[in-house]
């Protein structure tokens, strides 16, 4: 597994300490990724974090994660959730001893998926405007390419996974994308490990389901899927999992049709209604990749980039 790793020069405790000398703790907080604590910065009393404690898969080579996580703190990327620091234990070269990583992570004020049920609440049946939709398409088209260019895989991609920084769900919205630390765990194995773990599953991933295979298809195509659903769902404020059946692994394309359907008959712009049509296309092989979503979504909304963001987009952000 090869040789252990220099704590003091691969996993730098010392950064996670000073971030920690420098907040304050405000409480307990259950996300739809684990339970943690929320810290506010001495610094900007405006930004928090959220510091969370994961156990380690026995299986990980400990240099290979603490390189990616070293890799991971450096930069930043645009749409995903930024890890801060860690701190990690470790009593042999591979996490066999399984022990723990701390991370110390973005902390929004909701996920998508409670703005979603905030909405469901609150409205009855009623759209989100285009200009919103394009917003909510536009924030993960751009995650999504960073997470293709770089050849990672969120495997976990749903309104649970993605973060809200104000009350409306539609300001800035960042994925929460652990694929390049090892140990995450995707989807399917969580739905493995825990039948009654809900997920947005793509038509591939159902089949193998299906089949009994467990071994993740590690592709961002399916995270393709996943956005686009994620996207109809916020669009008409329902509940990904009623589009499923998680014991038969079914998948309800009729029900999707006739949401994109009621989004023509609406007013919906052929031009939205298309690209989602692309994301959710079954076949695999033909649907949209990440990279061809985000320029086809920048070329409709920022036609002249040198005037700067269309109307769509400043609607968006008035509202």
């Amino acid at each position: 597994m090869g040789n252990q790793p220099a704590i003091t020069q691969k996993q730098k405790p010392e950064a996670y300490q000073q971030l920690i000398d420098n907040t304050t703790p405000l409480g307990k907080y259950a996300s739809t990724f684990g339970s943690g604590e929320v810290l506010r910065d001495n610094s900007d009393p405006k930004k928090y974090y959220f510091e969370i404690t994961l156990p380690m898969k026995a299986s990980v080579d400990a240099d290979t994660f603490a390189r990616e996580l070293e890799f991971r703190e450096k930069h930043s990327y645009p749409c995903l959730a930024q890890i801060h620091a860690h701190k990690q234990v470790l009593n042999s070269q591979c996490f066999a001893d399984a022990h723990k990583v701390t991370f110390v992570m973005d902390y929004a004020i909701l996920t998508l998926y409670d703005a979603i049920k905030d909405r469901i609440d609150k409205l009855d049946g009623q759209l989100l405007p285009e200009e919103q939709a394009w917003f909510v398409f536009d924030k993960l088209a751009t995650g999504g390419k960073t997470l293709e260019d770089y050849k990672f895989f969120s495997g976990d991609l749903s309104p649970k996974t993605v973060l809200c920084f104000d009350n409306s769900g539609t300001s800035d919205l960042k994925i929460v994308e652990m694929s390049m630390v090892t140990p995450w765990r995707t989807s399917v194995e969580r739905h493995r490990e825990d039948s009654s773990y809900r997920a947005i599953f793509a038509p591939e991933q159902l089949e193998n389901l299906r089949r009994g295979e467990f071994a993740e298809l590690k592709v961002p195509i399916a995270d393709v899927f996943a956005a686009g659903m994620t996207v109809l769902c916020t669009t008409f404020a329902e509940n990904f999992e009623e589009f499923y059946n998680y014991t038969t692994y079914e998948l309800a394309n009729d029900k999707i049709f006739k949401r994109i359907l009621k989004l023509k008959s609406e007013g919906y712009s052929d031009q939205f209604t298309d690209i989602l049509v692309r994301c959710l296309t079954i076949n695999p092989n033909e649907r949209i990749t990440f990279n061809e979503l985000y320029n086809t979504i920048q070329d409709y909304l920022f036609p002249d980039r040198q005037r700067g963001p269309s109307v769509l987009i400043q609607n968006a952000r008035r509202n």
